[in-house]
């Protein structure tokens, strides 16, 4: 018996000054649960999907000219109902031209 899985409610990226969270909340995989979330099934928890978006920032920062951005840690905190708030903390770097 599986029970029931976990839900993502809110993302937060720590770090982050050049890019606001709006922009890297469009790009990643890893979707916060709201109303309609189950007909795209977004707000469903995949642990591989938190490393497939970590790499997703560093990318997007690298195509942007930050070369050395890269993601520290992604901080996965779980509530006693199941509910998961996941936090990237992400270093930027210098802008390279």
């Amino acid at each position: 018996k599986e029970g029931v899985g976990s839900r993502i409610k809110i993302v937060n990226f720590q770090g982050n000054t050049v890019v606001p969270d709006k922009v890297l909340r469009a790009k990643i995989f890893s979707k916060e649960d709201w109303l309609l979330g189950f007909l795209d099934r977004s707000g469903m928890y995949h642990p591989d999907a938190i490393l497939q978006d970590r790499y997703i920032i560093e990318n997007y920062y690298q195509s942007n000219g930050y070369l050395t951005a890269r993601v520290i840690d992604a901080h996965i905190d779980e509530d006693s109902y199941g509910d998961i708030q996941v936090t990237f903390v992400i270093d930027e770097g210098d802008l390279y031209t």
